[in-house]
């Protein structure tokens, strides 16, 4: 009898056991059931023939059908006609057979007609003998970052589209060690290399000739973060020298900073701007030595002059001061006056030629007299006053620098009297070790600066042109300042060499 209670009472304790964990166990099916039902993202459980067996809220609300619309059926039901939809069958055929806990992404169809696309992640349920008995899944709606890597997908194709369809060569390189990582067609054919050969190579060896360069190169693209139309040299896979201008940029491409550039070929351009240059400089040299060989004709023929016709005439006028002395004084006199008259207008005519050809006295006496000469001549001639400050005296100048000078400042001085419309000018002479400065300033009416292109062009004669190409000819150089109605300043510098 004691032996049957005892075996009651233990029979009562293992009851009560049991009933404690069953509830423990209900408690905690419940916390877990509450949690999964608070859960923001579908959660569903389903049988190995894909038979859904639980859905929570989340679930229901995203493909918005109730529950018991969705519950006992197959999920294979609700997938969107597309290639996900079999890349989600194979794979459940996979798990069926392998059941291993795995991702996949698919595209659902919603009650509304709308598509949306979903990650999900299974995991398979087995029971105590290890077969399979359901599937629990978790998704998370990705469908904006699917609309984001599309819009990426179609971004990256259509500029590499673009990018190798340009006819313009572009290289996109690693920003830190310069290796290749894209190149154009067109890039490819100005450096004459194949894809194989440039890709992961570094730039260095193709475009920079010094690792300098490439430093200065880098530090400028790091302080502008761009760079626009920089000269380089470089050449191709056989030797040929290229010039070309090239821009560049920084861009990002996973994480990764790299370099875009694009080139201009310019080398031809180059040649032909050389080739210009070297023809202006061969004309400048001509002009200047048509010039020069100018003046020395116009010195020779201002000797002629002074040293034959001058003295021609100053004969003759002092034979007929002999003979207005003499007994035909009085038969002739009105006729010998006329023509004592006469030579004296010749003489003055004649020495008045002479200076313009080639003043004796620039020759003669220097470069400083010469500038007294021309003052008192401006002064007589055109009443225009000139305040000269030099420091030249009696500093002996190069033959050519001094007729430049002298010529230049004369059609300075013309200048004024045509154009300023003023009696007062200063000028300043300087000289120093090195060089020399004349400096021609009016408070006249001016003109606007942009204007002086074609004024340049459209001079004659010893004109602003000849004096600009005659004085770069020598090495110096001419800059003109001017304001309307409030005067001109121009200034010759000129090297002593």
């Amino acid at each position: 009898m004691k032996q049957e209670q005892k075996h009651l009472e233990k029979l009562i304790k293992d009851l009560d056991m049991l009933r404690t964990r069953f509830t423990l166990l209900k408690q905690s099916e419940q916390k877990y059931r509450t949690m999964i039902e608070k859960q923001p993202e579908p959660i569903c459980k389903w049988l190995p023939d894909t038979t859904i067996t639980y859905v929570n809220n989340a679930y229901s609300k995203f493909l918005g059908k109730k529950k018991q619309e969705l519950i006992g059926k197959k999920w294979k039901l609700f997938l969107s006609a597309n290639s996900s939809s079999k890349k989600t069958i194979d794979l459940y055929k996979r798990l069926s057979l392998h059941p291993v806990t795995t991702t996949h992404e698919n595209k659902v169809k919603r009650k509304d007609g709308s598509t949306r696309w979903l990650q999900w992640c299974n995991v398979p349920i087995k029971d105590s003998k290890g077969n399979i008995v359901e599937f629990l899944s978790v998704a998370r709606d990705i469908t904006n970052q699917k609309m984001v890597e599309e819009i990426l997908r179609f971004s990256e194709e259509k500029f590499s589209k673009i990018f190798h369809i340009m006819p313009t060569p572009i290289a996109i390189t690693n920003f830190e060690n310069g290796i290749f990582i894209d190149v154009n067609k067109a890039f490819l054919k100005l450096f004459e290399y194949s894809r194989k050969e440039l890709i992961g190579q570094s730039a260095k060896d193709i475009i920079w000739k010094s690792c300098k360069r490439r430093k200065y190169f880098i530090d400028k693209l790091k302080k502008k973060k761009r760079i626009h139309n920089m000269e380089l040299s470089a050449q191709t896979k056989s030797g040929k020298p290229l010039k070309h201008l090239i821009s560049s940029d920084k861009i990002t491409i996973g994480g990764e900073k790299y370099i875009i550039t694009a080139a201009i070929d310019i080398t031809e351009s180059k040649k032909r701007e050389e080739e210009i240059l070297r023809y202006q400089s061969q004309l400048k040299a001509l002009t200047s030595s048509i010039a020069f060989a100018e003046e020395k004709e116009r010195k020779r023929i201002a000797g002629e002059i002074h040293d034959n016709i001058s003295h021609t005439l100053a004969v003759i006028k002092m034979k007929l001061g002999e003979i207005q002395a003499s007994e035909y004084q009085c038969t002739h006199k009105k006729e010998l006056s006329l023509l004592t008259k006469l030579i004296d207008e010749a003489i003055s005519c004649s020495r008045t030629l002479t200076f313009e050809l080639g003043p004796p006295i620039l020759y003669e006496l220097g470069f400083d007299a010469a500038v007294r000469w021309l003052t008192e001549k401006f002064r007589t001639k055109y009443g225009l006053k000139l305040e000269i400050n030099s420091n030249i005296k009696s500093v002996p100048l190069n033959e050519d620098i001094k007729i430049v000078l002298f010529q230049s400042l004369r059609e300075l001085l013309r200048n004024v009297v045509k154009h300023a419309h003023v009696k007062k000018v200063s000028v300043k002479i300087h000289i120093s070790r090195k060089r020399i400065l004349v400096r021609v300033k009016d408070r006249g009416k001016g003109f606007d600066i942009s204007e002086l292109s074609d004024k340049i062009t459209k001079s004659a004669g010893f004109g602003l042109f000849n004096v600009r190409e005659r004085i770069e000819y020598l090495g110096g150089s001419l800059k003109i300042q001017s304001v309307k109605d409030r005067g001109t300043c121009v200034t010759i510098i000129v090297p002593l060499h």
